[in-house]
């Protein structure tokens, strides 16, 4: 929910002139910023709970060093949108935001399925 809108955000213009309604155009450049922290936000503390609830504590810290990369990147473009929202919305801010999800969310749960010794399992029921 928080990473799609803003794939979005540098295409404004162009969604408006073609009379496409997306969440982030009606969000406005700014909005959609706030939207996708919230979700964020919101995921995160899912994800923790969910590890705390099933006894994995150690996995809370894992996702959240994996993913700081990310939440970094997202805090430095929000604070740069905020100040030149027509120089800073764009593609190349969009798709790095994309890239480093991506790697940092495939980069934890490669670790968490190593770690968590799901691993053993299926070694030994291929061999």
């Amino acid at each position: 929910m928080g990473s799609y809108p803003l794939t979005q955000v540098y295409q404004h213009e162009e969604d408006a002139r073609r009379g496409d309604q997306t969440l982030s155009l009606l969000l406005g450049k700014k909005g959609t910023f706030r939207f996708s922290a919230v979700w964020f936000l919101l995921s995160g503390l899912a994800f923790a709970g969910y590890f705390w609830a099933t006894g994995q504590n150690w996995a809370t810290l894992g996702f959240f060093v994996f993913l700081s990369p990310l939440l970094l990147f997202f805090g430095y473009w929000m604070r740069k949108v905020w100040q030149n929202p027509e120089r800073y919305c764009d593609y190349t801010h969009a798709m790095w935001m994309n890239r480093l999800s991506a790697t940092a969310l495939n980069l934890f749960f490669a670790w968490y399925w190593l770690e968590s010794g799901e691993n053993l399992l299926l070694f030994a029921l291929i061999h």
